[in-house]
């Protein structure tokens, strides 16, 4: 029988090459100055605002991830397919099926380590990137802090199932993933080089092929054995008991031991799979895989079904009685509600009827909490603060204004407060330039305030009776720097500093008697990165895409940018492991501006407790309005854990420790040392002005 030929692969012209090559390196440098341009741009805010070790510890922690999966996913994966290569049988039967494969071999051999290197650069970084942003996973694993509480299944501190189990959880699935990367690389090539032969009359597999797909089966197996056994700890997020999280009576009774039986099912798979190498017939494997399947099917599946529909469903309020007491009592743990006291404030009944005269004469006789009833309410105030205390068009309110409390006279007392914020988005046309936007409306100016109980006599609606106000500012609660350079309003980074001796370009308060003129000012605070040099200028350019920054001679030697400004944001980025409440509130701490903060941390992976959306549970009717801005992250553990508060003139971040006796805050305080400040360093003036947290609250 006569051979055909191979058909030639189609190969590029030596100009196609050289442009196809041009673009791609192109792609990669654009690629690259831009990522470098963003983490430098971050490395410097970190460095202004005193936080990087947070920057060092995260980086460190995601680059280890992106090795470590990287390297042991692409070098695996391309040992798996040299190894095929390596092996590959000298001689293969003349077969149609061969022939077609022949024009394949001869375009991959001269090549052969190319192909091998990129198959295993592009695998490495395709797990890289997917293993790095698991990084607080494997940072909570590795400073792993007891709960002091075991959970009532299996015994084990809470600690296992919160930082421990989600890790174990991480490493098996990107272990499945490189062996079966590696099992069909190995196949491919065992394939186009003649060591499996799907077509061709007699022997199907070399013994090479034989034994390294044994292996590969094998491994895959007995991770299989493992997963077994991390499911076992898995029933205690089980959702098969439909009004609770856990493990029910059939995970109990039905699913836990039988998980045990398939993990040593799958061990003599695993073990049939390694005898194969020398037992040389897949018969005794496949009979194994088989025998696990079906105990996987039968004993996994359909046992626990029969008893959750036969013997659980009629007679549920008893069988399952034990477990949602578990679910109860340990979902409240997870959400702090297990020392709550409950307090009856109800009349005791005397059987005599109540006199009216008495109670009114309690009522007024109550000269504390009475002259202290609110009568402002904070969420419908802010057009009124707008329409009488705004005083230049770029200033504004966010719509929900917040309460505080005061001493003043002597008087404790609560107030309707808001801080002047510049409104980014209130600038007209002709303000809206580079020049104006970024380097001249830099910043709101004052703290407004108003006392919760009063309002002015004969004024429509009640009116609030203004006590701090107007610019600059004055009233009963001093302030000695009342410009806001960092708010929940600001949307753009501003250009600010300038050379001594240069007229100040801010615009900042408005001129004596004047309702138009403008008294300018030169931002001095510490806040902002230095933008001076020309590296510096550049790098912003790039990364804000504004070429201003090398054009304009508002960038000067003096020049700082202040980005990040958002009160929340800024919290966020020095503490990426805090849920931070939706509603920042401003106070005058020492005569300072300072947004107050709450900080939450969260896990998703305590046992039996019930799992909740988390911006979905904190939203009420006024959500949209700024009253909270959670992801929709899920969770079933959440603590009040930090108390965050930000300098509204120079942006300064200050997290302290809030609730000492959690040890998911615990852990990260040792996997970020001196980033969260201890309770004890509290001062006693924001001791003051904390709140029971809002967004906790509904939750």
């Amino acid at each position: 029988m006569a051979m055909r030929p191979p058909v030639p692969v189609p190969t590029l012209s030596r100009r196609a090459k050289l442009a196809l090559g041009a673009i791609a390196v192109l792609l990669v440098l654009f690629t690259a100055i831009g990522t470098l341009t963003n983490v430098y741009v971050d490395y410097l805010w970190f460095d202004e605002t005193g936080y990087t070790e947070v920057f060092w510890t995260e980086l460190q922690s995601r680059a280890l991830l992106f090795a470590v999966a990287g390297v042991a996913t692409g070098g695996l994966t391309a040992l798996a397919i040299y190894l095929a290569y390596r092996f590959r049988p000298t001689f293969r039967p003349m077969s149609l099926e061969q022939q077609n494969l022949e024009r394949y071999r001869q375009s991959l051999e001269p090549r052969a380590g190319l192909v091998l290197t990129a198959v295993a650069v592009v695998l490495g970084l395709f797990a890289g990137f997917a293993a790095q942003g698991s990084w607080e996973t494997w940072l909570t694993f590795r400073n792993s802090t007891d709960f002091g509480q075991t959970d009532p299944q299996f015994g084990l501190d809470l600690s296992f199932f919160v930082f421990e189990y989600p890790f174990y959880r991480l490493v098996l699935g990107f272990g499945f993933a490189i062996v079966i990367l590696a099992l069909i690389g190995s196949l491919l090539t065992h394939y186009v080089f003649g060591g499996l032969r799907l077509q061709t009359p007699g022997q199907k597999l070399t013994a090479a092929a034989r034994v390294q797909i044994s292996v590969l089966l094998g491994v895959f197996v007995a991770l299989k054995a493992i997963a077994y056994w991390l499911d076992r700890y898995g029933l205690v997020y089980s959702n098969r008991g439909d009004v609770f999280t856990g493990a029910s009576y059939t995970d109990v009774n039905a699913l836990l031991v039988p998980k045990t039986i398939l993990v040593f099912v799958a061990v003599v798979c695993a073990i049939a799979f390694f005898a194969n190498i020398v037992v040389r017939n897949f018969l005794l494997p496949a009979a194994a895989l088989v025998l696990l399947l079906a105990s996987s099917l039968v004993i996994g599946v359909a046992y626990p079904a029969i008893v959750q529909q036969f013997v659980v469903k009629p007679s549920a309020n008893e069988k399952e009685a034990p477990y949602i007491e578990r679910a109860i009592e340990m979902t409240r743990q997870a959400y702090g509600l297990d020392e709550i006291e409950y307090v009856n404030y109800a009349q005791e009944t005397t059987g005599e009827e109540a006199d009216p005269e008495v109670a009114l004469a309690e009522l007024r006789g109550d000269t504390e909490t009475i002259p202290n009833a609110r009568l402002l309410d904070p969420n419908v105030l802010a057009d009124t603060f707008t329409a009488r205390q705004q005083i230049r068009n770029w200033y504004g309110f966010p719509e929900k204004l917040d309460v505080d409390r005061y001493t003043v006279d002597g008087e404790l007392r609560d107030y309707v407060v808001a801080v002047r914020e510049l409104d980014s988005s209130a600038l007209s046309e002709n303000q809206s330039t580079w020049i104006n936007r970024h380097t001249v409306y830099t910043h709101g100016h004052g703290f407004v305030a108003a006392p919760a109980n009063q309002v002015v006599a004969g004024s429509d609606g009640g009116e609030p009776n203004f006590t701090t106000l107007d610019l600059p500012v004055r009233g009963d609660i001093e302030v000695e720097q009342s410009r806001i350079y960092y708010g929940e309003l600001i949307e753009d980074y501003s250009v600010v500093g300038a050379p001594d001796g240069t007229a100040p370009r801010e615009s900042d308060l408005p001129e004596g008697g004047s309702e138009d003129r403008q008294l300018n000012n030169t931002y001095d605070g510490e806040g902002g990165v230095s933008v001076g040099s020309f590296f510096r200028q550049l790098t912003f350019a790039t990364y804000f895409r504004e070429r201003n920054f090398l054009l304009s001679s508002a960038v000067n030697d003096e020049s700082k940018v202040l980005y990040v400004r958002d009160p929340r944001d800024r919290v966020e980025k020095a503490a990426p492991f805090l849920e931070v409440d939706g509603d920042p509130y401003p106070a005058v701490l020492d005569g300072r501006t300072v947004w107050i903060l709450d900080g939450y941390t969260t896990s998703d992976s305590y046992p039996y407790s019930e799992q909740m959306e988390l911006g979905e549970a904190a939203a009420d009717a006024l959500t949209g309005t700024g009253t909270t801005a959670l992801p929709n992250d899920t969770f079933n553990y959440i603590r009040n854990s930090v108390k965050a508060t930000v300098d509204a003139y120079d942006g300064t971040v200050t997290l302290y420790e809030w609730d000492r006796e959690d040890p998911v805050l615990q852990t990260y305080m040792k996997a970020f040392p001196g980033v969260v400040q201890p309770y004890e360093d509290i001062p006693d003036e924001l001791r003051e002005h904390v709140r029971y947290p809002e967004d906790l609250f509904k939750v």
